[in-house]
């Protein structure tokens, strides 16, 4: 597996990769791999395979030998590492899911009651405002209930996608026109001083996702970027393919959406509670802190992962992983 060289090719590196991360997700316990090197050397001799060779071809056969075994164990040990960050993130997710369940059902509850209050002050709003002279003190009064009343109502809204259990339903769709078209659309809404800046490396793969849940999860994350970067500057939107390698030896394909600033930022501590809901770092009275979470909801329903990487003061990006459907994947309704 070495080079004559004595160094590790690069496509040498990934099988012994592969066989530490194949030993980790088989359970071999790294103490049984210890003695792996007495075993080879054991065979080598029982096999006579270095009977009669020169002494220096002998050493030869050790050292790679014991650097094949020192690579297998710096692969299990990384393979290991990951395991045990995704076995804890695991656990710590299955701890907040029944607080988040709990309060999912009770904010359900409680907005539809506010649902049924908005609906009248809507509505007398609206009379107010037909009723009265344009500029007149009573129209200026109704038109600033009637947009408080708008903005409760958005806010009820994200709540009830972050606790709703009657999820729209996903269909296979080419993602990147999808994605170019929500940009568009964004951009046309959104201030002049905000520019979004939209860069695609994919071809036409398609995934799971509902197009209109797409636009408000771009929109839920453009409006964190903009707060991020005081309200003026660009926004950079990614979409890109990635393939991993799975346990079989073969290939898994993966569409990343990612949105990114060069803002604020947040620090750990902050980082690790960005999706629970009502979390904000704004300022009172101009975040709900239900953004993110309704993002994390929306992309659990359609199969997708979401993750954030942030640093103070070198900005943020948040994304998206959605796997590529193969065409034995999708319903057969569905194929074009």
């Amino acid at each position: 597996m070495l080079s004559y060289a004595g160094e590790a090719r690069e496509d040498d590196l990934g099988r012994i990769e592969d066989i530490g991360a194949a030993l980790v997700a088989a359970g071999v316990p790294i103490v049984e791999m210890a003695g792996l090197h007495e075993r080879a050397c054991r065979r080598l001799q029982e096999e006579g395979l270095l009977s009669g060779a020169p002494s220096s071809c002998v050493v030869t056969v050790l050292e790679r030998a014991s650097a094949c075994l020192t690579q297998l164990m710096i692969a299990y040990s990384i393979a290991d590492e990951k395991r045990i960050a995704l076995l804890k993130r695991e656990q710590r997710l299955n701890a907040d899911h029944p607080r988040l369940e709990s309060l999912g059902q009770v904010a359900g509850g409680i907005c539809h009651e506010i649902n049924n209050l908005l609906q009248p002050i809507t509505g007398l709003a609206e009379l107010i405002i037909e009723d009265e002279p344009a500029g007149s003190d009573a129209s200026q009064n109704a038109e600033l209930i009637l947009e408080c009343a708008s903005r409760a109502a958005s806010i009820v809204a994200s709540i009830l996608m972050t606790a709703r259990r009657d999820l729209p339903k996903v269909a296979p769709v080419v993602f990147a026109p999808v994605v170019e078209s929500a940009v568009t659309f964004l951009q046309a809404v959104l201030p002049p001083a905000l520019v979004l800046e939209l860069a695609v490396d994919c071809g036409m793969e398609r995934v799971l996702c509902e197009p209109a849940e797409l636009s408000q999860i771009l929109l839920n994350l453009v409006r964190n970027a903009e707060h991020a970067i005081g309200g003026a500057g660009t926004v950079r939107i990614e979409l890109s393919r990635e393939d991993d390698r799975q346990d079989d030896g073969a290939s898994r394909g993966f569409l990343r959406l990612a949105v990114r600033d060069n803002g604020t930022g947040m620090p750990p501590h902050l980082l690790s509670r960005a999706f629970h809901p009502f979390f904000t770092t704004k300022a009172p009275g101009t975040g709900s802190g239900l953004g993110l979470s309704v993002v994390m909801a929306i992309a659990e329903s359609w199969g997708a992962t979401a993750h954030i990487d942030s640093e103070p003061n070198r900005g943020t990006r948040v994304s998206l992983r959605l796997p590529i459907l193969a065409a034995a994947e999708e319903p057969a309704a569905a194929k074009v």
